[in-house]
């Protein structure tokens, strides 16, 4: 906290930060349940998926538990201990391609009507606000001063993502047992946030914001940074310079007093913004600067969430998603960019599945509430930076707003 505080990260940041560390999360949970709530939720038990895999459940139940996450007992104990809840569980992406399957912690299930669920124990209201939204927006201004600044220079992209998320913050202990789930024959105690609760976000925002604004203070004042933590990173690469040709061919952005560079008064470079998209932390830079501005990156992320000296502790930073070759162009938060021609797009596999499900809207004759949710939610995503299809988004949206209001 003193390191954070001598770094200039905001008092309102340090303050969340100083009670998420020393308190746990969520920052308020008043709750009261019956016997008959907790009846009902263990007759319900689990969502059918996780009998559909019980074999990747299982192992994605072993795994949360080796880093420290949850804790394992024997399910005989679910109907001994006081003041606990049990959640149910599902797998999500278990057809899916292109992602691995990943367990859901259903925070907002009800098995009937009248039960009440972590999330109506909780409110985002009491938690800090959530910034993350504006991250890729503000990366893509960032790439285009870079490009004001140096017309002519190769433009890299980097990212990294922070491992287990929420699950390193911790649940205060008297919320631990709030959040039990019965997998695999065992009562599963979670002790490290769960991806379900509508405060974990919140609480998450924090930790992204130190870590930015501690990143920013250390890419002037951390001369040793590249030193420091390449030993705990693959070699990192960068691709060739470019060809004449392909220099000529850049996508030029203009100077203006809303993009006037990356410069400041005296000439020298300003710090990467260093925003955080949740968890995946975006960054680029020129040639000369970009190995500097990828170690300070981890070299924040490590000074908040402790250096991965300890085999029994996981590292804070996703080591089997660090991709440490460097280009032009790189997926990023689900998208592909491009510094050369300052473009962002869908994925080609994405772009296949949206034209396959528009195909399939396209011969409905009618539509559940989970469906007509799922088709706004991904084409939201999906129209962001493309105005004239978000003009058509809307429009769609309007229509079944007034269909649901009816």
């Amino acid at each position: 906290m003193e390191c954070l505080q001598l770094a200039g990260v905001d008092e309102r940041v340090c303050r969340d930060l100083h009670r998420i560390f020393y308190n746990g999360i969520p920052a308020l949970c008043q709750a009261e349940a019956t016997e008959e709530n907790f009846a009902a939720y263990y007759k319900y038990g689990n969502h059918s998926t996780v009998d559909d895999e019980p074999e990747k459940t299982y192992q994605a139940m072993v795994k949360d538990a080796r880093k420290g996450f949850t804790l394992l007992l024997d399910e005989r104990a679910t109907l001994l201990m006081l003041h606990s809840h049990l959640t149910p569980q599902g797998v999500m992406d278990l057809n899916n391609l292109y992602k691995s399957p990943r367990p859901i912690f259903d925070s907002s299930f009800r098995p009937e009507p009248w039960c009440w669920a972590i999330n109506d124990w909780t409110s985002p209201d009491n938690e800090p606000p959530l910034t993350f939204s504006t991250a890729e927006l503000e990366f893509m201004v960032w790439l285009y001063n870079l490009r004001v600044t140096y017309p002519d220079l190769e433009i890299y992209l980097a990212d990294d993502d922070i491992s287990g998320a929420f699950r390193l913050m911790k649940y205060h202990p008297n919320l631990v047992l709030m959040h039990s789930s019965r997998q695999c024959g065992y009562c599963v105690v979670n002790t490290g946030g769960t991806f379900g609760d509508n405060t974990n976000p919140l609480n998450f925002d924090p930790l992204g914001l130190g870590r930015r604004q501690l990143a920013h203070n250390l890419w002037t004042a951390a001369s040793s940074a590249v030193s420091t933590i390449t030993p705990y990173l693959p070699a990192l690469n960068l691709a060739p310079l470019p060809t004449s040709a392909d220099v000529t061919a850049f996508r030029l952005a203009d100077r203006d007093t809303t993009n006037p560079s990356v410069l400041s008064e005296d000439g020298s470079c300003k710090p990467p913004p260093y925003n955080m998209h949740v968890d995946d932390a975006l960054y680029a830079n020129v040639g000369m600067c970009v190995v500097h501005t990828i170690c300070v990156c981890i070299l924040a992320l490590f000074w908040l969430l402790g250096f991965p000296t300890n085999p029994l502790l996981p590292s804070p930073l996703s080591v089997d998603k660090f991709e440490s070759f460097y280009n032009h162009q790189r997926k990023m938060v689900g998208r592909k960019f491009n510094s050369r021609t300052l473009s962002v797009g869908l994925l080609d596999y994405k772009l296949d599945q949206l034209q396959l499900l528009l195909r399939k809207w396209l011969e409905k004759l009618s539509f559940d509430l989970l469906e007509v949710a799922t088709l706004l939610g991904i084409l939201e995503n999906h129209t962001r930076y493309a105005r004239w299809a978000r003009c058509w988004f809307f429009t769609l949206q309007n229509a079944v707003r007034f269909i649901l209001h009816g």
